[in-house]
């Protein structure tokens, strides 16, 4: 557990309810946590290069790599397909610096690719 404590203090971003992204046109959307993570509590997701998670009622995300798959299963977390993964469609936070953050995040852990940063 102290194992995943530190995934979500150092290496994920944590999700508000009601974030704005900005997904592939000008104006954002905002996120509904309650409604994502619904039914979802225990598990997580990986899509295009990017894992969601949802533990203690909380939506995170984090670059994928196979420690941290160890890492959730280890902490019980349980792998599904039917979660909704942030970020991993060409979506990006609104803020800057949120987006700066989520960029970081990427990069320390080698993931970061041109192709999925949306202009500022």
């Amino acid at each position: 557990m102290q194992q995943l404590e530190q995934l979500k203090r150092k290496k994920s971003l944590r999700i508000p309810d009601g974030m704005a992204v900005r997904w592939r046109r000008p104006n954002p959307g905002h996120l509904n946590v309650p409604q994502i993570i619904k039914g979802h509590e225990g598990e997580f997701t990986q899509n295009n290069g990017v894992i969601a998670y949802v533990h203690e009622g909380e939506l995170y995300v984090t670059p994928y790599c196979r420690e941290t798959t160890k890492v959730l299963k280890e902490a019980g977390l349980t792998k599904t397909g039917n979660l909704f993964v942030p970020f991993s469609n060409g979506d990006t936070p609104h803020s800057s610096a949120v987006r700066k953050k989520w960029d970081n995040l990427r990069v320390s852990d080698g993931s970061a690719t041109k192709l999925a940063v949306a202009p500022a």
